[in-house]
């Protein structure tokens, strides 16, 4: 059962004697249903967030996050993470408290209509993908190789293929892509794997916070643009890639420049995305959302064929056009 925004303020007082609610507001989270989350102005005026979790699954990732937090305020992006000021036992889940950070939820339409903001987004992914791998690792952050992460995908399309729920089409472009060895050539970095509105604050035109690094792996940095890649304009995910390139120039890693393929590479997390929902759907049996990723892989399908057609006019016209230099 949902906690009230009275019980939660009531969990922050009890966690910090010192602090005494004036307000409190419920806030939406896109772990809503697993965790009850609120907001807390004191006596003060200071600001809190207290978060609850109601199943133990969403209590291990609320335990994972507050070390994560540790493990990274000492980092270049330290100041953009809250960390566990507090935190209580109740039954047998924990509650946590934090000092919340300025700002709010992103909007991605103002990202849309300001470039500024667009390149803060793209400034604060950077960020996250600079940050040494040694700071994450104490924390129990997995760590990924390319090659553990394309095999990952492959299982991932495997299954759904045998599901029978994959397009043929679809299911040849998606072994296509995990056949060719350039694309995952990359060097893996700390991913926070759940950007989201939810998760970024931002403050006028900067990113103030990141919050909800529960799915945070040594991995593959393409993933955290995937969720642009299908949401964003061109325009606008320029102007991300623009600030986020320069971010990436200034890392010091193996790798020898830039990813060349990183965009081609993001894409394909979008639309493998589609295959985890499938999964979720099929693991959990719900008819819902199987039906959901299914609309979603006809409409990947139509995209594919579409593709397909242009590609083969394209050649044609310059098959013509070379025949009558010839002539």
């Amino acid at each position: 059962m949902r906690r009230s925004v009275y019980a939660l303020a009531a969990l922050v007082t009890a966690a910090l004697d010192r602090v005494l609610p004036a307000s409190a507001v419920l806030l939406s989270r896109g772990d809503s249903e697993e965790v009850d989350t609120a907001g807390v102005i004191d006596t003060e005026g200071r600001r809190w967030v207290v978060r609850a979790p109601r199943t133990a699954g969403a209590g291990i990732r609320t335990e994972a996050e507050s070390r994560i937090a540790q493990a990274l305020a000492k980092s270049n992006i330290g100041q953009l993470i809250a960390q566990p000021e507090a935190s209580l036992s109740y039954g047998d889940a924990r509650a946590t408290v934090y000092p919340a950070l300025p700002g709010r939820p992103l909007d991605l339409a103002e990202v849309e209509e300001s470039e500024a903001l667009a390149r803060a987004l793209g400034h604060a992914i950077g960020l996250i993908h600079s940050v040494p791998i040694y700071m994450a690792q104490g924390s129990g952050i997995p760590e990924m190789s390319a090659h553990e992460l394309r095999e990952r995908a492959r299982r991932a399309v495997s299954r759904a293929g045998e599901s029978r729920h994959l397009p043929r089409i679809v299911e040849d472009h998606f072994k296509n892509q995990l056949a060719d060895d350039s694309l995952w050539q990359f060097e893996p970095c700390l991913t926070h794997r759940d950007l989201s509105p939810y998760a970024l604050l931002v403050d006028g035109q900067r990113v103030s916070g990141i919050s909800d690094w529960a799915e945070a792996e040594i991995g593959d940095p393409a993933y955290d643009l995937h969720w642009l890649v299908s949401q964003l304009p061109q325009e606008s995910l320029d102007a991300v890639l623009s600030a986020y390139t320069l971010v990436a120039q200034q890392r010091a890693t193996a790798q020898p420049g830039p990813d060349p393929r990183l965009l081609e590479r993001a894409q394909l997390h979008s639309e493998l995305a589609i295959v985890s929902w499938l999964l979720h759907g099929l693991d959990s049996d719900d008819a819902e959302v199987i039906a959901d990723a299914d609309d979603m892989l006809a409409v990947l399908e139509d995209n594919l064929v579409t593709l397909a057609q242009e590609e083969a006019e394209v050649a044609y016209e310059n098959l013509s056009d070379w025949g009558e230099r010839k002539n």
